[in-house]
């Protein structure tokens, strides 16, 4: 019986702390919590994107395969929505990314601003 008494407890508390935190409009809110937890695992970079896939929609860089998906926004230098066909090769461009997961060398792109040609230019 005790035990049944401790559980509805821990029950009505996990249930007005959530309603608590869904009423918060600052940062500490459920929607505040979500975009740390995603900021945590998403990196910004600028990266020299050495080479383009040809059946398949990535790029290269260090090795490492950058995959495009439909989701990706990809702009030049002006801002402008491009397409992944536009992007020259090679590159510099500031990527957020995230690590593909169970897989290694493996990103995932979420948007792609390309900077220009690299600094110094590869050879």
């Amino acid at each position: 019986m005790m035990k049944k008494i401790l559980l509805a407890g821990i029950v009505m508390g996990l249930i007005c702390g959530i309603g608590s935190a869904a009423d918060r409009s600052d940062n500490t809110s459920f929607t505040g919590l979500v975009k740390d937890a995603l900021d945590a695992l998403m990196d910004t970079d600028a990266l020299v994107l050495d080479e383009k896939g040809e059946d398949e929609d990535y790029f290269l860089f260090c090795s490492r395969r950058l995959d495009v998906t439909s989701s990706t926004i990809i702009k030049n230098e002006w801002g402008r929505v491009i397409s992944y066909d536009r992007v020259p090769i090679p590159c510099q461009a500031m990527v957020s990314y995230y690590k593909k997961p169970k897989t290694q060398y493996r990103y995932v792109a979420l948007t792609i601003q390309v900077l220009g040609e690299p600094q110094p230019v590869p050879e």
